[in-house]
């Protein structure tokens, strides 16, 4: 079998494979600013301009890699084997007996007669028990009887054949040599390599086959430290951006984008998108809670204020927004909503829940796109 061959490792194409903004949910308040930290991972970029980003109010106008397919990791370069080769089985060679033959004639053919072991020849002149020697016959003598314990087994040479006799020899049968550096291999076990060149599933010794067949021979340490390192270019890198302007309450309240560019050796780009919503701030205050006195119901009141948009003021009211009123037995206890209420025109509201008049109680702003969520302290009704 050939030496395995090793395919040339490929260019890899720019990719991306995650865009990472945080924070995750910037809030800007009426003063001070927040600093965004992107972080792009990406792969077969070139030059220290690689990878840029660009961040810009608006919706994405395409689907943003978050809600992709994760990108699969450049498999290291396989090493391409030659196909399997069945090992071929070798033919049987059945050992030809030579044929028995009788002290009878056989027609055609001159009578042999067999001479046991130790016993003398009889001349060609004296014939045993009296019969006359029929011409042209020949005798074979069997070889000596060695015992089982010896270490070398001689044939006996043969005797003096009288002239025109003949001697019937059993054909030799020549055993096929047994070549060296071979085993005897299961072929359903293969020798396979994964990417980094070790041998995955070793050929292993099996008895109940005779079918020789060569290993694959192991990958030299050379040639697998060489894939190693062409493919270390083509390794993921983290690139991270500090952006110079920071976040503040005169930018758009909203969805912005964030356009991150891979760019190849060969000039290929590639774009991805990622999503954040920067939120204004907003607070809850003067919220209080308090039993009823001509009922059985508990009563809170506050009001609900946000970051001016136009910059006029710090916080202004915070009209028409759903609030909900969360309530709870005691501190080990889950808070569980009870109750909704609007604000109106002032960001104002004042709400009444029946059945409940001890506990804890709190109120809470869900928040937009626009708006952050808030929640106010808990208040305890004795």
């Amino acid at each position: 079998m050939g030496p395995t061959a090793w395919a040339a490792p490929t260019a890899t194409e720019p990719a991306i494979r995650s865009i990472t903004v945080r924070p995750v949910d910037p809030v800007v308040g009426p003063e001070g600013s927040v600093r965004l930290v992107i972080d792009v991972i990406a792969r077969g970029t070139h030059g220290k301009n690689g990878v840029t980003v660009e961040v810009e109010p608006g919706a994405p106008p395409a689907t943003v890699l978050a809600d992709k397919p994760p990108v699969p990791d450049a498999g290291q370069q396989q090493p391409v084997s030659p196909p399997v080769q069945q090992p071929v089985q070798q033919p049987v060679q059945q050992q030809v007996q030579p044929p028995a033959y009788t002290p009878a004639q056989v027609p055609g053919h001159p009578q042999t007669r067999v001479v046991a072991p130790g016993r003398t020849q009889p001349q060609p002149h004296v014939l045993a028990q009296g019969k006359r020697r029929v011409p042209g016959s020949a005798t074979v003598q069997a070889p000596a009887v060695q015992s089982a314990g010896s270490a070398n087994v001689q044939a006996p040479a043969p005797a003096a054949q009288p002239a025109g006799s003949t001697a019937l020899q059993a054909p030799a049968v020549r055993k096929r040599p047994r070549q060296a550096g071979l085993l005897p291999v299961n072929p359903q076990s293969a020798i396979t390599y994964d990417w980094q060149g070790q041998v995955s599933q070793p050929a292993t010794a099996s008895a109940a086959t005779d079918v020789h067949a060569h290993a694959h021979p192991q990958v030299p340490p050379h040639m697998a430290g060489r894939m190693r390192a062409a493919q270390a270019t083509d390794q993921w890198q983290t690139w991270r951006f500090l952006p110079d302007k920071r976040l503040n309450r005169y930018y758009p309240a909203g969805i912005w984008t964030v356009t991150a560019t891979a760019k190849g050796a060969d000039g290929t780009t590639i774009k991805e998108y990622a999503s954040f919503e920067l939120r204004r701030e907003t607070k809850l205050s003067s919220v209080r809670a308090e039993k009823s006195a001509r009922s059985d119901n508990a009563r809170l009141f506050g009001s609900l204020t946000r970051v001016d948009p136009r910059g006029l003021t710090d916080y202004g009211p915070f009209a028409k927004q759903d609030l909900e009123i969360l309530w709870r037995p005691d501190t080990s206890s889950t808070w569980e909503k009870v109750g909704s209420t609007t604000t109106d025109a002032a960001g104002a509201f004042s709400v009444s829940v029946k059945g409940r008049t001890d506990g804890y109680w709190r109120v809470r702003y869900p928040g937009t796109t626009h708006y952050a969520a808030d929640a106010s302290k808990s208040k305890q009704i004795a």
